[in-house]
């Protein structure tokens, strides 16, 4: 299938190949790109973890605080975290608790480095596609250095994000080694790496339907055989996608259209797509947490996301010959957007910032070639590529400023509280981090303030409970834990806390039951068996 005069990286003079003579500016390139990745992320090695995902996948684990045995690498297959199944994401936190224990600076560093990796494979890949060595840099620069990566880099617990990066580009790479001269062995590579990708974050899954975008442009291989080669793909893709959804829904965190209407998700996820292109462009006010307003969505908002939406596609597909590669980076940027638009709404937020983190690539792609063309057009090419440069240091700099947001869950917290409005959530976190800090009297202003925005939140109600727990008003805190178990029936925490409060109230028959609860909703609960243990004697016969 022709490509309209688009150019294909598999013809001479464009990408490297058997034959012609390597760039040796490649590495100098690639050496300038991870410097720059390491100096725009380098203060998330002075933060902590946070109290949001960190404390169950890292640093209250058992399994990371044991490290790699043959135990810990047999659960990293049979168990979830998340609500996804994620071996090799999970084998990944492993190996950092070998080798760091619980010092959060090296996790940190881990995935800047992780990071990194990807952007590099990235460069490789679409330098070798399309043999345009510095527009190649400026897209895998402008992915690696973006405020919007802040999220995926900067959050401990989202080591998903690069570990999935580095498959995703290396993906790329080892199918670009199978269209160059394609074999069983070159198939079995990418298909093998593409595996290892859905099982360290499965929103690689519609990687199958991007590959068949590149085979149309720069590849100029859209036929019959380039269909045939991803059957294997398309397998995986949908074996996983049964597997994530069959441990969301189990988990319980897959909200039903009762909860979540078809015509909010639908609203949300039009506006999203929009919000994502604004944050892309002027990515200020990035949150940790932005939540779902359900059926108070606006339906403006939605309506212009629909319309830019239909128009971005219509440019796109009116310039499909003269300019495929508007329509490849904004199919890129939709397909790779689908699983997480929430049409399967998976937990509270209505979006996240590190849902872009391989779909903005697209965008940063057809920018990059639009940046190109306009300096061909007025014959000043210093001009795009000083526009690229200035691009890349203001959105470093924004970076590095974002990442130290996460220092700690008060100045994170906090911060997505004055950037956003009637944030439930991000009030009960900070709530949650006033109450360890020994302020619990502050915490329960910020925790009755959030349920009455945002009464469906589970945690609320438990952050509300300890709080009121720390200023001995226990029976208070009781009803706090109850309802906490009616949102999310079988916490082991809350039945503990609970079963706590009871006791400190004299109703020691029932504080047993809930500490029977917790260990049976989970076994290995030191504390829950402690207080066990000193109840029974207290028991009526």
């Amino acid at each position: 299938m022709g490509t309209g005069g688009a150019a294909t990286a598999l013809t001479p003079g464009k990408a490297p190949g058997p034959g012609r003579r390597y760039d040796r500016r490649i590495p100098v390139l690639l050496v300038a790109l991870v410097a720059a990745v390491f100096t725009t992320f380098w203060p998330v090695s002075r933060n902590g973890f946070i109290n949001f995902d960190d404390n169950v996948i890292i640093f209250r684990n058992a399994d990371v605080q044991q490290g790699l045995t043959v135990a810990t690498l047999r659960r990293a297959f049979a168990a979830s975290d998340d609500w996804n199944w994620i071996p090799v994401t999970r084998i990944g936190h492993l190996l950092n608790g070998q080798l760091f224990g619980l010092r959060p600076g090296p996790h940190h560093l881990m995935s800047v480095f992780y990071h990194a990796l990807a952007a590099a494979l990235l460069f490789l890949s679409l330098h070798r596609m399309t043999g345009r060595l510095w527009l190649a840099l400026f897209v895998a620069a402008l992915f690696a250095l973006h405020p919007q990566r802040v999220e995926s880099v900067a959050w401990a617990a989202e080591l998903k994000d690069p570990l999935s990066g580095c498959f995703f580009s290396l993906t790329l790479l080892t199918y670009l080694n199978h269209a160059a001269r394609p074999s069983a062995a070159r198939r079995l590579a990418f298909t093998g790496v593409f595996c290892l990708g859905l099982m360290a974050k499965p929103t690689l899954l519609p990687l199958p339907f991007l590959l068949l975008l590149l085979d149309y442009w720069p590849l100029g291989r859209l036929d019959r055989r380039a269909f045939v080669e991803k059957i294997p793909l398309l397998l995986l893709t949908a074996a996983v996608s049964a597997v994530t959804y069959a441990t969301q829904f189990n988990a319980r965190a897959v909200n039903t259209l009762a909860v979540i209407s078809l015509r909010a998700r639908i609203g949300n996820a039009l506006t999203a797509v929009a919000a994502y292109l604004g944050s892309f462009l002027w990515p200020m006010n990035l949150a940790v947490i932005y939540p779902h307003r359900g059926e108070d969505f606006s339906p403006g908002l939605a309506s212009a996301g629909a319309a830019l939406l239909l128009v971005i596609t219509g440019i796109a597909a009116h310039q499909l010959r003269r300019r495929p590669w508007l329509a490849v980076g904004w199919f890129w940027y939709l397909g790779l957007l689908v699983p997480v638009l929430g049409l399967v709404q998976v937990g509270i937020q209505s979006r996240a910032d590190r849902y872009t983190y391989l779909p903005l690539i697209g965008i940063a792609l057809a920018l990059g070639w639009v940046i190109a063309e306009l300096g061909a057009t007025l014959r000043r090419r210093a001009l795009p590529a000083a526009a690229a440069g200035l691009i890349l240091i203001a959105f470093a700099g924004v970076s590095r400023r974002t990442a130290g947001f996460w220092q700690d869950d008060a100045a994170l917290f906090g911060h997505a509280v004055a950037v956003t409005r009637d944030n439930g959530p991000a009030l009960t976190h900070l709530g949650a981090a006033r109450s360890a800090a020994g302020r619990p009297d502050e915490a329960v202003a910020l925790l009755r303030q959030a349920i009455a925005i945002f009464p469906a939140y589970a945690f609320s109600h438990y952050a509300l409970g300890n709080a009121l727990s720390l200023l001995d008003q226990d029976a208070a805190a009781i009803p706090c834990y109850r309802r906490a178990l009616r949102l999310y029936p079988g916490w082991a925490e809350a039945h503990n806390n609970l079963g706590a409060s009871l006791a400190a109230t004299g109703r020691f028959d029932e504080a047993a039951l809930h500490f029977k609860a917790a260990l049976a909703a989970q076994r290995e609960m030191p504390a829950a068996a402690d207080n066990l243990r000193r109840v029974t004697p207290l028991l009526r016969r």
